[in-house]
């Protein structure tokens, strides 16, 4: 059975996948499905500084909307078409298929990015409401990533400030905060 939610409609906006390298531990998949099965609502992705797992993320929920399962993972083996294996996810009970079907058709994705500063100033999480707001943001990360070396992204608060049309923002507390330690 779908766990319900105690606290009525939540949806966490602050998620980082594997994607985030050494910030998220789970794969897109793996949190749309687990946040799901939790009776959320919905859940924001924003990885630090990337898109990469946005992908991902859209494609486990529509499959989730369509079969009430999540696809199956496909592992290279070799370095020839056509070598790979297929790993069936089985974080989903085929039980509670239809169940898990209905929930998720009302399940909201949001994704965005993570903007993790080089100026100093606080993390933001970007999430893009247009066509439009998804070219600035993809362009403000595309100008960090070739300012910087391979790996890294380096922006500035005015880069964003540049363009902001179109992206919704949230300003991230720092890790600590001060008189709360």
């Amino acid at each position: 059975m779908i766990e319900p939610d105690p606290s009525g409609d939540y949806a966490e906006l602050a998620t980082t996948t594997n994607f985030s390298f050494l910030h998220g531990a789970s794969s897109p998949k793996q949190m749309v499905a687990t946040a799901l099965l939790r009776g959320h609502a919905g859940m924001g992705i924003a990885d630090r500084n990337t898109v990469a797992g946005v992908v991902r993320a859209w494609s486990a929920l529509k499959a989730l909307r369509e079969h009430g399962l999540l696809p199956p993972d496909f592992r290279r083996e070799g370095s020839g078409p056509g070598e790979v294996t297929v790993d069936e996810d089985h974080t989903i009970d085929p039980a509670l298929s239809d169940q898990v079907r209905r929930r998720a058709q009302t399940f909201k994705l949001i994704l965005g990015a993570r903007l993790v500063f080089s100026d100093g100033a606080p993390d933001i999480l970007a999430y893009p409401e247009t066509r439009a707001g998804w070219g600035r943001l993809t362009r403000l990360l595309t100008l960090g990533n070739r300012r910087a070396k391979k790996g890294q992204c380096e922006i500035g608060l005015h880069d964003l400030l540049a363009a902001p049309e179109d992206i919704l923002l949230i300003v991230m507390p720092p890790d600590r905060l001060a008189g709360f330690e």
